[in-house]
């Protein structure tokens, strides 16, 4: 079998199938620093401020630190005392999911089919 693609026209025929997954790592913290230019350069989690509460989604920067999504706000605060923590927001999540996805299928085709796990994973 010939491994390269062939073309009919307008359109490529693969003779393999992929699969791809992808999960937009720390979402609600990128959306909330792309929303608010003040806290472009500040170490974010999300999560909600009444207490009891867990950690929705922390930036790269503290997670450096040991905070993970899941893990105790209180904790999280103790190992990252100078994190910025927000509120969640998740109907502006779920808008810039739609966005995403849509965007992902412009990408991969029609004829692919896109699977939406969560806000952040297809």
């Amino acid at each position: 079998m010939d491994e390269h693609p062939q073309s009919n026209g307008s359109e490529v025929d693969y003779p393999f199938t992929a699969l791809l997954h992808i999960d937009m790592d720390c979402f609600y913290a990128s959306v909330e620093k792309r929303d608010n230019t003040a806290l472009q350069n500040k170490k974010v989690i999300v999560a909600r401020k009444k207490l009891p509460s867990v950690v929705t989604a922390a930036d790269y920067e503290v997670r450096k630190t040991g905070v993970r999504a899941g893990m105790a706000t209180h904790l999280a605060r103790q190992l990252c005392p100078d994190c910025v923590q927000v509120e969640p927001d998740m109907d502006k999540y779920e808008a810039e999911s739609e966005r995403l996805m849509e965007l992902i299928r412009r990408v991969v085709g029609d004829k692919a089919v896109v699977e939406k796990v969560s806000v952040d994973e297809a």
